[in-house]
């Protein structure tokens, strides 16, 4: 909530600036985001604007919403099952294994998701990568699948 907060301090004045003019409305986009993750729309247009992104992109970011899930099936969910027990926001104390798959860092830079920077946490971005991982033939990478789990 304090983020979202700061982003609305800082677009806050860009965006009663913009909508003061009669010319300029949130739009459709922002009015439904706004309403999906109950939020007043003119704060939510003052921060978009003042980001540059988009408004559920935002809202995503500073937590007002929660990214979708994908839905996994065969060896992708039994390996998210084993190794996270479908927890994206799971971290291995031990090894710094994150997110849905347990990604070790090393392994996640490796991947194009985590090249461009994405967070191993971000369950569309972990899904990504294990299907490419999968298409690379690095599939018994995982603990689950070379020691027969999965």
């Amino acid at each position: 909530m304090r983020l979202f907060l700061a982003g609305v301090s800082l677009g806050l004045a860009l965006g009663l600036l913009l909508t003061a003019r009669a010319d300029v409305e949130p739009s459709d986009e922002v009015l439904a985001a706004a309403e999906e993750a109950g939020v007043p729309a003119l704060e939510l247009l003052g921060a978009v604007n003042t980001t540059g992104l988009s408004p559920k992109e935002y809202l995503y970011r500073v937590g007002e919403l929660a990214r979708p899930r994908p839905v996994l099936s065969g060896r992708l969910a039994c390996i998210a099952r084993v190794e996270s027990h479908n927890d994206p926001g799971a971290t291995n104390r031990y090894s710094g294994a994150a997110g849905l798959f347990q990604f070790l860092p090393s392994t996640w830079r490796t991947t194009p998701q985590g090249r461009a920077g994405l967070s191993a946490y971000d369950p569309v971005a972990a899904t990504a990568a294990a299907e490419w991982m999968v298409q690379q033939g690095r599939i018994r990478e995982w603990v689950a699948v070379s020691g027969g789990y999965c």
